[in-house]
């Protein structure tokens, strides 16, 4: 049990070390930016959509689970993603196309 734990944090911890020693790159304390609220002000507006969104995205989910347990759980996942299938058939491809063809026109 220990082991994986202690596997996988020296996995993470060795290499970061080893990267760290060999450049000649140490953090400081930040300078002041002008226009820097700004952008936290845009950033907080885009972190609190993106939490609200998640939740609103998977409280189905947790309410399903809670009141009618893991296996019509693991029906109504399925058959959400078997819904949406189609949908991500279609935009997976188009977005790939899109958005070159988007970038020309500006």
């Amino acid at each position: 049990y220990w082991a994986l734990f202690a596997g996988t944090l020296t996995g993470a911890v060795l290499p970061t070390l080893c990267y760290w020693a060999s450049s000649r790159w140490r953090p400081g304390l930040p300078r002041k930016v002008e226009g820097i609220s700004q952008l936290i002000h845009f950033g907080a507006g885009i972190t609190g959509f993106n939490f609200a969104n998640f939740f609103a995205r998977n409280l189905d989910n947790v309410l399903i689970g809670k009141y009618w347990g893991e296996a019509q759980l693991g029906l109504y996942d399925r058959a959400y993603k078997l819904l949406l299938f189609p949908l991500s058939q279609i935009t997976n491809p188009l977005s790939k196309v899109m958005v070159p063809a988007l970038s020309r026109l500006k």
